[in-house]
Order: C-alpha cells, then structure tokens, then sequence
C-alpha cells in the first residue's frame, strides 16, 4: 500500500476511494506547482443530478452511452431506463419537496421513502 512521509510520520494512502475521477487545482507560484483542492467524482451523483444524452452503441446493440459533458458512460439498455425511471423519480420527489410548505418535515410520506 502507498505511503506517504510527512511531519506526522508515515500514513497509509487511500487507495481505493471508490470515485471514479479526480478533479484538482494548480496554483503556480513562479517555478513551482502546487495543488490546492483536491475533489473525488462519484459517477451516480453525476447521472442522477447532471444532464446527459443518451446514445446508441454501435458495438454492441444491448448498450448505450450516457453522456454527461464530455464523460461517456457505457451500460445496459435496461439499466439506462431503470434509471432513466429513478430519475424523474427523484425529480418529482425534490418537486413536491419544493412546492409543498412544511408538510415534509412533520408528515409520513410513503413515496418519497419508496423512492429513495
């Protein structure tokens, strides 16, 4: 496993910290580089909440890509609608959370529980 030295010793790194990509920032201070934030990308917030376009893989007729900007996705057909369908799920349970005045926070809501 990688190790890291720094003034607190040797400390194990994460090496497996579920996201799929890393998004950071340079900060460039005359010669030298320096990261300054550093962000773990999970790919389900992204084809939940980002928007995407489906297409058609040609290489394989039961696939489809989801794109989410520049980002390709490669999964089932039958995945894609089932989550396709968990989207505006979602999309109507944030609505109704949204549009209704305080009845969420004090009453039992069985299809938000369903959906999430």
């Amino acid at each position: 496993m990688p190790k890291f030295k720094g003034s607190y010793g040797s400390v194990k790194l994460c090496d497996n910290p579920g996201a799929n990509w890393l998004v950071y920032w340079l900060k460039q201070r005359s010669s030298d580089l320096f990261i300054f934030d550093v962000t773990l990308i999970y790919t389900l917030p992204l084809l939940f909440f980002g928007e995407f376009m489906i297409t058609d893989d040609e290489e394989d007729p039961n696939s489809c890509f989801m794109s989410i900007m520049n980002v390709k996705v490669r999964c089932k057909k039958d995945n894609a609608s089932k989550l396709f369908e968990l989207r505006c799920l979602l999309d109507k349970v944030l609505a109704s959370k949204i549009t209704d005045t305080m009845s969420h926070s004090t009453q039992h809501n069985e299809f938000e529980e369903h959906v999430l």
